[in-house]
């Protein structure tokens, strides 16, 4: 079963599509049964459609800030989340056993019931986006992205802006998928550091 696609407007896409979360769509020429047609521009294949900057922040480590001049529009294409595939036995063992928090799962909802799942590792092979902090609020967000690829369990991760965002601005990602738990959840997760209003005050359960 798959999602409709998220429609593809010059290099964004369409803004009204987001939220909610979870969408996927594809570019090139995808084959596989049961995937509806799309407009296929090609947005991800033209590359970052904003300048960043990795930088130290006040509280929570490294950090991917908006540089330049102009504010990027939502919808717009920031980049891939690179790495490595792995298996999620694998990644589960590895972040066990070694702290890593560069582990990216790919437990996108049209994803549930496809085996075996992954998840990318940018540990060891990635780029900026590894060094996108969480917010409660985030102004981006991901989308499961598919280019000349047959297997289903591994798509793209890419990352578009979930708001307009100004320069010098941090970028950021929510790491609960966009859906938030209730603030009065327990959790014995890492603290949040992000200081936003709707802010349930932990990271990972």
């Amino acid at each position: 079963m798959f999602d409709l696609p998220t429609i593809i407007v010059e290099n964004k896409i369409d803004a009204e599509a987001i939220p909610p979360a979870f969408h996927t769509y594809y570019e090139g020429m995808m084959t596989c049964q049961g995937v509806p047609d799309v407009m296929m521009l090609e947005v991800v294949q033209l590359r970052r459609q904003c300048h960043i900057k990795i930088a130290k922040t006040c509280n929570k480590g490294w950090g991917v800030f908006l540089t330049g001049s102009e504010t990027v529009a939502r919808g717009t294409f920031i980049g891939l989340y690179a790495g490595q595939y792995i298996m999620k036995e694998e990644g589960i063992h590895h972040m066990a056993s070694t702290g890593s928090s560069y582990l990216f799962d790919l437990d996108f909802y049209h994803l549930q019931d496809v085996n075996p799942s992954y998840m990318i590792d940018g540990e060891r092979m990635g780029n900026f986006a590894r060094y996108m902090n969480h917010s409660c609020e985030a102004n981006c967000c991901v989308e499961a992205c598919y280019i000349d690829e047959g297997n289903l369990a591994k798509p793209l991760v890419a990352i578009f802006a979930n708001e307009d965002i100004n320069p010098n601005e941090e970028l950021t990602l929510s790491y609960f998928g966009g859906i938030l738990p209730s603030a009065n959840s327990p959790s014995t997760g890492v603290r949040c550091e992000c200081k936003k209003p709707l802010c349930v005050g932990y990271i990972f359960p």
